[in-house]
This record gives structure tokens, sequence and C-alpha cells, in this order.
């Protein structure tokens, strides 16, 4: 592993990123190459490759027994934006327009102490091995920096990538490039026919549904729960509110401390009701996932305790909420991510609830 500092950023820099890092002026999609399937051309994504890329996601899940499946909704939120499309992706297409091979360089509004570019692609199976893969990264990775600078700011960076354990060329060809293990993660799994318990909360705290009056409130909450994880950064409205193709109002619950009631105004992570969070869980449901998989499953996709109500059972109600309505929903399993590496042993608390492990996977980076 590569050695982390405190809380996941390396040494502060006071200097531009741009002093610190090699990017290119301009970028160029590669050239031409010639595979068994014939000769493929490099391009950005367009609106019009939504079936393909979708067709190439699912056949590379299928063949790499991925236990999740991309959906059309989440290729249409990859796709959504005219300007991060346009200059943010790449593609290579053969003579008939089908796309074999992609990679794409995102970040998230909010970074603040570190800045982070996150990469990602795939290729088709047909055409592994022909230098694709290789020719998607180094084009990732180029931009990656490119955004790095435009950002601009005077604190440390990170070129994210997450790879399954699994995944051994992959692993090799981001080792290549120049990125380095950094954190570990697994996907857990919990069978929802075992007894699933009873949790009482403390006189004063009480169990809700997720509502859209309490969403802005949800996320200042996460902001201070994960102010002390590895590696977190602030969600702005805006990064809070990407992704959500699948989310799952009513798996969603959030824990009120209504003894505490914040004085009007005093507080602006209350809610509607005046009431502080003091936690919180939200959930994706993806019903294409489960015809793909076979697997009917809840998605916990984060869950966060304030630090002052830490050690009240508030982890633990939540998970019981969450997990009592997947179930009644009809679903078999209930499935969550953890950091490994945790200091506060998440991943014990998670397993004496009945999770257990099924994808363990890497978070490599580029630290600059």
């Amino acid at each position: 592993m590569t050695p982390s500092h405190e809380n996941g950023y390396p040494v502060a820099h006071t200097t531009p990123i741009a002093d610190r890092i090699d990017a290119p002026k301009d970028l160029e999609v590669p050239t031409p190459i010639s595979t068994t399937e014939g000769m493929l051309t490099w391009r950005a994504l367009e609106l019009g490759d939504a079936p393909s890329l979708l067709a190439l996601f699912n056949e590379v899940e299928h063949d790499d027994h991925t236990p999740r499946r991309t959906t059309a909704s989440d290729v249409a939120d990859l796709l959504a934006s005219d300007a991060k499309r346009t200059t943010n992706t790449i593609c290579a297409v053969d003579g008939n327009g089908r796309v074999r091979a992609y990679g794409a360089v995102s970040s998230a509004s909010g970074d603040t102490t570190i800045v982070r570019a996150h990469v990602a692609g795939a290729v088709s199976t047909s055409v592994r091995g022909q230098g694709l893969g290789t020719l998607a990264l180094a084009w990732a990775v180029a931009r990656a920096k490119q955004l790095l600078v435009e950002i601009g700011k005077p604190v440390p960076a990170r070129i994210v990538a997450f790879v399954s354990d699994d995944a051994h060329d992959e692993r090799a060809l981001l080792a290549e490039h120049g990125f380095a293990e950094m954190r570990r993660y697994s996907y857990e799994r919990r069978d929802l026919s075992d007894p699933i318990g009873q949790v009482t909360l403390d006189e004063g705290l009480r169990l809700v549904p997720w509502s859209p009056d309490l969403d802005d409130a949800i996320r200042l909450a996460h902001n201070d729960a994960f102010a002390d994880h590895w590696g977190s950064q602030p969600r702005s409205p805006e990064s809070w509110a990407e992704g959500r193709a699948h989310f799952a109002p009513t798996w969603s619950f959030a824990v009120l401390d209504i003894a505490g009631k914040a004085s009007s105004g005093a507080d602006t992570s209350a809610g509607a009701a005046g009431a502080r969070v003091a936690g919180y869980i939200t959930s994706s449901r993806n019903p294409e996932n489960w015809e793909a998989t076979g697997v009917k499953s809840g998605f916990s996709e984060v869950l966060g305790v304030r630090r002052e109500y830490r050690g009240r059972k508030i982890s633990k109600a939540l998970l019981v909420a969450v997990m009592e309505a997947y179930r009644a929903d009809g679903m078999d399993f209930a499935d969550l991510d953890v950091d490994m590496e945790n200091p506060s042993g998440a991943h014990h608390f998670y397993h004496r609830l009945g999770y257990v492990p099924f994808e363990p996977y890497t978070m490599f980076s580029i630290e600059i």
C-alpha cells in the first residue's frame, strides 16, 4: 500500500497545481488502431452512442462476472452534459459506429482540502490485448491532469481509479501508468431471510423516512459525519444531486434529534421541522440489475452519524430500518460497500449484523 497521510491527504501544497503537474497544453485523440475487428477510430462520445455504450458495459460486466449491471439510466447520466461529454470522454468505434472501448474523466464539485479527478474505462472482451486499454487510459490520465489544472486550487491533487481485485489486467495497466494501490474496499451482502432484530433509540431521537424537505439537511449532516473519514470531501448541493438515477426515497431514512430542536435560523443543518439530523441512510434500487444478475437486493449508498451522536445505536437502527424496508418490498439481500481500512472498524460492525464480503476492490491513485 502507498503510505497515506492524515485523513487521506498528501502533504499540503501552496503552489498552483499547474506548477506541480505535467499537464499537456493540447490533447488529441489517439490515431486509428488496427484490431482483429478491423480499424477502430477514436472520438468523443455522442448522445447517439447510448445503446452501443450500454451494450459494451453489459458485455464486459457479463464476461467479467461483475455482480452489478450498468443500466440505460446510468448511461444517460454519463452522456447528459454536452460540455463534459465532448471534453471528458473518448471512445473507439468500428466501421458500424459500435463503441468497442471508452474512457472517461470526472471531478466532483465541493473538493476543498484536496481536488480529485476520477478516471474510468472499459474495453470489449473481443478486442482486449490489442492496445485499446493503454490508449484510453493514457488519454484519460492526460485529460485528468488538464482538469486538475483547470480547477487550479493550491491544494494537493489526486487522480483516482477504482478496480475489482479480480481485474488483474486492469490493475497491471494502472501500475504501468503510474498508479499505486491506495485503499481497500469491499461490497458486502446480507441475507434478508435471516432475523433482522430490533433497535430502540434513546428518548429524544426519532427515525423518520426521507423527505424532500430533509434532503439538504441530510447533505449537511453527511458533510459533518464524514469530516473525519479518510479522503472524504464536502458534498456541494450539485454533487449531492448527481448520480441519483436509482435513488430510492422509500428506502432512505434519517434519525432526528427532536429533543434538541434548533432555534429558528440557528442551525442550517436542521430540517423543515427544526430537528437536527443526527444520522441518515440513503438507498438505491436497480430493477435492471436484478433482472441481469438474478439477485434482488437493495443497496445502501451512504450511512452516516454525526460525531456527537455516535455510540447511541443510530447506525444499527438505520440499517435495521432499511433492511426491513428492503424485505417488505420483496428483496432477498441488503448490499452496501465499506472501507476495509476504516480505523473505526466499520466492516466489523457490518459483519456483526450479518453482512459478508462478496466483491473486494481497490482504489488506485496518482498523488500530485
